[in-house]
C-alpha cells in the first residue's frame, strides 16, 4: 500500500512539472506574439524590413496564435489532469492507515506471542504438579486400603470372639457289652494311654476303679511319629473286639482332631467324652461310661 501511494506522488510531481513547463513555454508565447504584434502594427518596422511580406507575417503570427491556443488546451487538460491526481492523492491519504496504530497492534501482537510461547512451559510445569499430586494420592489410598484390612481384619477376629476349645458334650451310646474300651488320655495337648505303665490303677472301697496319670504322655507330633507308644498300642487293638475311646479335656481339642482323623483313616471303632481333669474313676455307681462313636 505504501509503494503505490509512493508511486501515485511520483506521478503527480511529474504531472505539476509537465505543466510548469507548459506554463513557462506559454508564457514566453505569449509574450513573442504580443512582441510580433507590436511590430506588425509599427510602420517603422514595416519601413525597416521591406523585403518581407506582410501576408507571410500575419501567417506567422496565426500560426503562432494557434499554437499558443494548442498549448492552452493542453495546459487545461493537463490541469484537470493534476486536479484529479491531487483528489486520488487527498483519497489516499485520508484512507491511509495510522503508522502509529499499526506499529502500536504489531507490538500488542508481538507481546501476546511472547506470553503464548511461555504458557506452554507453566503447563508441564502444572502438569507435572499434578502427576506428583496423583502419586501421593495413589501412595496414600494403598496405604489406607493396607490399614483398611488390617482393622477389617481385627474386626472379623473380635467379632468372631475367642476361639471355641471347649469339647461338645458326647451322644449318648448304647455300650457294646462283647466290646472293650481301649482309653487314651488326651490332656493339656498331649496324648497318654490309660494303661500301665502311663496310669496307676487303685480300687476304692466301693468297688470303682480309681486311674492316676504317672506319664507326662506323647505330643501330637510324638504321637503320630512311626515308634510312637500311641502308634504301638493301636497296632495291638482287634476291632472286632475293641474300641478307642477319647477322654478329652478342654485344652486339648485340636490334638481331639488329629486322633479322630487318623483312627477315621484306619477304620478304627472310635468315641470320645469329656472329662474335667487327668485323673480318672471307672466303675460303679454311675462312674465314667465309655462307649463307641461311629
Amino acid at each position: 500500500m505504501f509503494r503505490a501511494n509512493t508511486r501515485r506522488t511520483g506521478t503527480l510531481l511529474m504531472h505539476v512539472f509537465d505543466l510548469s513547463l507548459l506554463l513557462i513555454v506559454l508564457t514566453f508565447g505569449t509574450a513573442a506574439v504580443g512582441w510580433m504584434s507590436a511590430r506588425v502594427a509599427l510602420p517603422n518596422d514595416l519601413e525597416s524590413q521591406p523585403s518581407q511580406s506582410p501576408v507571410g507575417n500575419v501567417q506567422e503570427i496565426l500560426g503562432k496564435t494557434e499554437h499558443v491556443a494548442e498549448l492552452r488546451r493542453q495546459l487545461e487538460k493537463k490541469t484537470a489532469q493534476a486536479n484529479e491526481l491531487q483528489k486520488q492523492w487527498k483519497k489516499t491519504q485520508t484512507s491511509r492507515p495510522d503508522l502509529g496504530a499499526i506499529v502500536a497492534e504489531r507490538d500488542r501482537v508481538m507481546e501476546w506471542l511472547k506470553e503464548q510461547d511461555g504458557q506452554p512451559r507453566q503447563e508441564e510445569g502444572l502438569i507435572a504438579q499434578l502427576q506428583k499430586q496423583i502419586e501421593e494420592t495413589g501412595n496414600q489410598l494403598a496405604e489406607v486400603s493396607v490399614a483398611n484390612r488390617k482393622l477389617n481384619t481385627q474386626i472379623a477376629k473380635v467379632s468372631m470372639g475367642p476361639p471355641d476349645t471347649s469339647v461338645r458334650p458326647p451322644p449318648i451310646f448304647q455300650p457294646n457289652p462283647s466290646g472293650r474300651a481301649v482309653p487314651f488320655m488326651l490332656s493339656e495337648g498331649r496324648v497318654t494311654p490309660v494303661d500301665a505303665p502311663y496310669y496307676g490303677f487303685a480300687q476304692n472301697a466301693d468297688g470303682s476303679i480309681q486311674a492316676i496319670k504317672l506319664h507326662p504322655g506323647e505330643t501330637i507330633g510324638q504321637a503320630l511319629a512311626d515308634g510312637s507308644v500311641f502308634l504301638q498300642v493301636l497296632e495291638k487293638i482287634d476291632c472286632e473286639t475293641e474300641y478307642v475311646i477319647l477322654l478329652v479335656d478342654s485344652a486339648s481339642f485340636a490334638t481331639f482332631r488329629a486322633i479322630r482323623a487318623l483312627l477315621r483313616k484306619r477304620d478304627i471303632p472310635s468315641g470320645w467324652e469329656p472329662v474335667p481333669g487327668t485323673n480318672l474313676t471307672f466303675g460303679a455307681q454311675g462312674g465314667t461310661q465309655l462307649g463307641p462313636q461311629d
